[in-house]
Formats: structure tokens, C-alpha cells, sequence
């Protein structure tokens, strides 16, 4: 989201860790990205 950019600020803070957050909360499991993985390759 920010790049190799270091953010310090407060706010953009905040708002990077409710954006990694969010992310996280739709995220699949490691188990469930990797089947996913899996079906995509056999469908090529």
C-alpha cells in the first residue's frame, strides 16, 4: 500500500494496519490458498 515508503504519521499508520487488517479478515487459510493454487494449475 505505501510502497518502499516508510510511514510514520499517525493516521497513515492507522490506516495501513485497517487496510492490512481487512485484508487479512478475507484472506484465505495457507491450506485453503494452496488448494486453490492447486485447481488453478490443473485447469492450465
Amino acid at each position: 500500500m505505501g510502497g518502499s515508503v516508510h510511514i510514520e504519521d499517525d493516521a497513515d499508520v492507522r490506516a495501513c494496519t485497517l487496510a492490512f487488517d481487512r485484508l487479512r479478515s478475507v484472506a484465505l487459510s495457507p491450506n485453503d490458498s494452496l488448494a486453490l493454487i492447486r485447481r488453478m494449475a490443473d485447469e492450465l
